[in-house]
C-alpha cells in the first residue's frame, strides 16, 4: 500500500480536466477538500448525482430496461463512494492521503 508521500505524488499525476471539444469539460477536485477547498468537481458529490438525476429525466420520457439499469448501477457507484468516504471518516483519514485500512 503506498505511503501519504506516495499517494500524494501520484495524485499529481492523475489528470483533473476531462475536454469534451465544443461542448465544454469537466474540471475535477484536486486534493482533499478540508485541505485545498473546492477547486473542481468530486464524482460523489457533484458528477454522480447530475448522471443519476439526467438519467431519470431521460426515463421519463422514454422509459427503458436499459436505463433503469443504468441508473441502478450508477446508484450502486454512488453508494459504494459513501461507504468508502463513511470507512474513512470512521478511521480518522478522510480528506487526507493517508490510506485505511
Amino acid at each position: 500500500m503506498a505511503t501519504e508521500q506516495e499517494a500524494r505524488a501520484k495524485n499529481e499525476e492523475v489528470p483533473r480536466r476531462l475536454e469534451f471539444g465544443e461542448f465544454g469539460f469537466l474540471q475535477f477536485q484536486k486534493g482533499p477538500r478540508a485541505e485545498v477547498g473546492v477547486n473542481g468537481l468530486s464524482l460523489e458529490h457533484d458528477v454522480l448525482p447530475a448522471l443519476i438525476r439526467h438519467l431519470k429525466n431521460l426515463n421519463t420520457v422514454l422509459p427503458s430496461r436499459e436505463t433503469s439499469l443504468a441508473i441502478t448501477k450508477l446508484e450502486e457507484s454512488w453508494l459504494w463512494l459513501g461507504e468508502r468516504r463513511r470507512l474513512r471518516q470512521e478511521q480518522g483519514v478522510l480528506d487526507t492521503y493517508k490510506p485505511h485500512a
